[in-house]
């Protein structure tokens, strides 16, 4: 008996030779499924009855080849099939009742996902193409987003980033209609590419909205805005600040993954003069990932208070709130404790 697995939709060829004694001529040959008398029919082809239908076929003869296709093969075809043939002799009637079992499936292919919770930058993710038939000598095609990117049995990714997140599926390298249903990759990340409103001059009573950008996974919860003059102070907590002040600002933009600090932006009103280079001060990053500005003329009792939690959420470094390109603007030296 052989078990046969197909594919819904696509053709199947069984095999099949048969014997029988010396001096018996075969005269009909016929084909039938578990579902009827395998004995005495009906049957699914039976060569004195031509008028069946056309998707099964007879490769053989009425010598030793009992071959058999069926054509466009769907779920209701599976099951067990057997041969059956005559001879001119009374008693020479005989079936291979062990028979061939066919199994058919809609999709081919099975997506095993080990994708559980959330998924993290710099996680790894391993996907599993599933061949229930086991033809391991068959090709799979992993897809991203409907296009191949690899070809195998397992996809592996890791270290994953952003641009990892998509839906993958997987099929039979020669049957695309085999596409299993997507598994949707979703990678989260703290805070990127934080950004404030360019540099800009106002007329003096005129208000201006600074607006704070990022890129995150979850999208940003908290945005924060900070301006810096006698040290650095809280001044908002929105993505858009609205002032009427000259001075130099910063923002910070935090999700559960971390926090990330733009670049400054200035203000300059239009007359006045916007001090730099005047301030000779340490920025000093503490252990606890605050940080404080503090003048070399300061002494302790004048040291202005930090700003705490730029580490608070797991993934993101203590980095200062300013860029290293602004540096020179206030001759900051930066420390930490």
């Amino acid at each position: 008996m052989a078990n046969i697995c197909v594919l819904e939709n696509s053709s199947v060829f069984i095999p099949c030779t048969f014997f029988y004694p010396a001096g018996y001529s075969v005269t009909r040959v016929m084909w039938g499924h578990e579902r009827n008398d395998l004995y005495e029919g009906p049957f699914l082809y039976d060569s004195d009855n031509l008028n069946l239908t056309s998707r099964f076929r007879y490769n053989g003869d009425k010598k030793n080849n009992c071959s058999f296709t069926i054509q466009n093969v769907g779920r209701n075809d599976s099951g067990k099939y057997a041969f059956r043939f005559e001879t001119t002799e009374d008693t020479g009637k005989f079936t291979g009742i062990t028979g061939s079992v066919l199994q058919v499936f809609g999709k081919f292919l099975r997506l095993q996902p080990s994708v559980g919770g959330t998924i993290k930058e710099g996680d790894s993710v391993h996907l599993e193409c599933e061949n229930p038939c086991n033809r391991t000598h068959q090709s799979i095609t992993w897809f991203k987003n409907g296009a191949p990117v690899r070809e195998g049995s397992k996809l592996d990714l890791g270290p994953v980033s952003p641009s990892d997140s998509g839906n993958y599926t997987c099929s039979l390298s020669d049957h695309l209609g085999t596409t299993t249903a997507a598994v949707h990759v979703d990678v989260e990340y703290g805070p990127k590419n934080t950004r404030a409103s360019p540099p800009m001059e106002i007329d003096n009573g005129t208000r201006v909205s600074l607006v704070c950008q990022s890129l995150a996974n979850p999208p940003v919860k908290s945005y924060v805005w900070f301006r810096i003059i006698d040290g650095v102070q809280e001044v908002g907590n929105q993505s858009v600040w609205v002032t009427s002040e000259n001075g130099e600002y910063f923002c910070r933009a935090t999700n559960k993954h971390g926090s990330q600090n733009s670049s400054i932006v200035t203000v300059e009103i239009k007359g006045e003069f916007v001090e730099r280079g005047s301030l000779n001060a340490e920025l000093r990053v503490h252990e606890d990932c605050s940080f404080s500005l503090q003048s070399h003329a300061d002494t302790p009792e004048h040291q202005e208070p930090g700003v705490q939690g730029c580490g608070d959420h797991g993934n993101s470094s203590c980095a200062p709130p300013y860029a290293s390109n602004v540096i020179p603007k206030y001759q900051l030296r930066f420390n930490s404790d």
